[in-house]
């Protein structure tokens, strides 16, 4: 008989434990599996980008390695200050065009015009001629805009009062009239209707 209670026993420990495994609350996932495979190729993308860079510069270290053990000592010489006269130029590129910068931005402000650092991109050159060319072209086209507006609106039509037009009523004609009209007056002419009550 003990042998059948211990069986019995043991189908409801299954059966129970299998009840609390099910009733667990689930939770909810935090991501979907469209975002955790997003995220895992957003990461990938960049870590990918970041190692073509990594080779693209150790090829091109390379390459200029190979370019200087095929030079003897001259061309090696030659092929350095042509390198530091093309850094040179770019350097002095950039500082023209940041001295060139400052000088559109005191342009704009002259002629109180409001510019984003994006516009200024767009305007400044490194040569002084141009960007001021550029910078003209700006101002002008922002009159033109402007004007083109303020025509825009003085060509609207102005409002018409579509109120009606109250005659003056003498004050024998107020005498005449019945309460309905001087209530009407009252309604439609307020200050009409105190001067001839005599401010009623």
């Amino acid at each position: 008989m003990n042998e059948e209670n211990s069986g019995v026993e043991t189908d409801v420990k299954d059966t129970a434990g299998s009840e609390t495994e099910e009733t667990k609350p689930k939770m909810a996932a935090k991501y979907t599996d469209e975002d955790v495979n997003r995220i895992i190729d957003e990461k990938y993308a960049k870590w990918n980008k970041s190692k073509e860079e990594e080779l693209a510069k150790k090829q091109a270290e390379a390459e200029e390695a190979k370019k200087l053990k095929k030079m003897n000592d001259d061309q090696k010489t030659q092929y350095q200050i042509e390198k530091l006269t093309k850094e040179l130029e770019e350097a002095k590129s950039t500082n023209a065009k940041f001295a060139m910068t400052k000088q559109a931005q005191t342009m704009f402000e002259d002629v109180k015009i409001p510019v984003t650092s994006d516009d200024l991109e767009h305007v400044v050159t490194s040569d002084a001629e141009s960007t001021k060319a550029n910078v003209q072209w700006l101002i002008d086209h922002d009159a033109a805009v402007r004007e083109r507006t303020r025509q825009e609106f003085l060509t609207g039509e102005t409002p018409r009062d579509t109120a009606k037009s109250i005659t003056a009523v003498s004050q024998q004609d107020f005498d005449r009239m019945d309460f309905s009209e001087k209530a009407k007056l009252a309604r439609e002419d307020p200050d009409q209707f105190k001067k001839l009550t005599g401010g009623l």
